[in-house]
């Protein structure tokens, strides 16, 4: 009964195609929708037709086993579900890919390698698996054996933005640098989309991250921070993007362009997302010695602001110079004193740069 009514309950769905009923294809599902809450047991009972191929039973468990984790990271049903698509095909390797990322999610990191060993030995050419695999064994003892698995894996026709990125951190945690850049970079550059020839990732992960990360920990920070501008020009409403620039531009002491990036950010948001930003933004100038640009600022946000944005703010007065201040949640006399104080004084926010509320 329980489970009939978390079926129903379900309501998980990206881009949920028109009420229809189930069949074998809305099952399989795609990279663009999940299968629909209503359809859940129907499709369930579709994967165990004598009429359906390995493959097709494989891919229906692997859908139904994604959908409910979305919903319930974690439920037992997850497991059997990703269970019966590995009976259905033991061929079948984004089980085993997929099974591993929920093994990673979930915590359960004793058993990533041997899902993974299980996926190879069904399907031991499938370089996926194998690049996944190095991803997670790999260490400077066997930075040799690295190297040759994902040589191998990178030059297989069915090389894609996933073989490169699981190489790439491999290439890392092997402290084989010089290669793992390569491959972070061709990961975050080179490819659009995630490979379709996958029948279903949870999740790729940010190779763009990873590559900026390994920049910035050979000391790198203008070319990690040029990596971010470009993809920012590129695409100039991606917020990931600019908020992990507007970070590197801060520890590399360039607040001035902080500050722009964050600004960049707030007008690329959702209204209600941009006050954080732009408060930053304000103490980014003040910190760059920008007072006039910072009050200008500072006169559009505080209009108006609610209660819990100028609690925001007193918060970070208080946690800098301003140690007087009483937490309110109103923007008073002795709030707006305290913040004219700040914005003329460049060591005020000191104490509170970086912190995010």
């Amino acid at each position: 009964m329980m489970r009939i009514l978390k079926y129903t309950v379900l309501t998980i769905a990206i881009l949920v195609s028109p009420v229809h009923a189930a069949d074998s294809k809305s099952c399989l599902g795609s990279y663009q929708t999940r299968v629909q809450a209503d359809d859940l047991a129907k499709c369930e009972k579709i994967a165990q037709s004598s009429s359906l191929t390995k493959r097709q039973k494989a891919q229906i468990f692997l859908q139904l086993a994604i959908t409910v984790n979305f919903s319930w990271p974690g439920d037992k049903d997850v497991e059997r579900l990703l269970e019966a698509s590995a009976a259905a095909d033991e061929m079948f390797g984004d089980t085993f890919l997929v099974m591993a990322d929920i093994h990673r999610f979930s915590g359960k990191f004793d058993n990533i390698v041997p899902s993974l060993n299980r996926g190879l030995k069904g399907s031991p050419d499938d370089m996926r698996l194998a690049a996944k695999r190095a991803e997670y064994i790999a260490s400077p003892d066997i930075a040799r054996d690295i190297k040759k698995i994902c040589a191998k894996a990178t030059a297989s026709p069915q090389a894609d933005k996933s073989l490169y990125f699981s190489c790439g951190r491999a290439a890392q945690k092997a402290n084989l640098l010089d290669i793992a850049e390569i491959y972070l970079y061709k990961a975050a550059t080179e490819f659009e989309t995630v490979d379709s020839k996958r029948f279903m990732d949870i999740s790729i992960g940010a190779p763009s991250k990873d590559y900026a990360d390994l920049l910035l920990a050979t000391g790198r920070e203008k070319d990690a921070a040029k990596f971010y501008q470009d993809i920012a020009a590129k695409q100039p409403t991606h917020p990931m993007a600019m908020r992990n620039l507007a970070e590197i531009q801060e520890k590399a002491g360039d607040l001035a362009g902080a500050a722009q990036s964050e600004g960049n950010i707030a007008s690329s948001v959702q209204a209600n997302y941009r006050f954080r930003f732009q408060l930053h933004q304000l103490i980014l100038l003040a910190r760059a010695g920008k007072p006039a640009e910072s009050t200008r600022l500072a006169k559009n946000l505080f209009n108006g602001a609610t209660q819990n944005q100028i609690l925001r703010l007193q918060v970070k007065l208080k946690n800098g110079s301003q140690k007087k201040v009483v937490i309110t949640g109103k923007f008073d006399d002795q709030t707006k004193e305290a913040l004219a104080i700040c914005i003329n004084d460049r060591g005020c926010f000191a104490n509170s740069a970086g912190q995010r509320l």
